[in-house]
């Protein structure tokens, strides 16, 4: 029982950490102005930046 509640523990800070690497690297991803994704506002449209081709900007 407390090698299974050891275990979880483990896991949920896993899960944290994993979720503040994200947060993190989209919100550097914005700064530097890159689209993060999902859809495009309206009139916007995401297209590949010309140096960085897996990133999109917007236009």
């Amino acid at each position: 029982m407390l090698q299974e509640e050891i275990l979880e523990l483990f896991d949920e800070y896993l899960s944290y950490q994993v979720g503040s690497d994200t947060r993190r690297s989209m919100i550097r991803n914005a700064k530097q102005g890159f689209w993060n994704g999902g859809r495009a506002p309206f009139g916007f449209k995401s297209i590949p930046d010309p140096e960085q081709p897996k990133r999109k900007r917007l236009i």
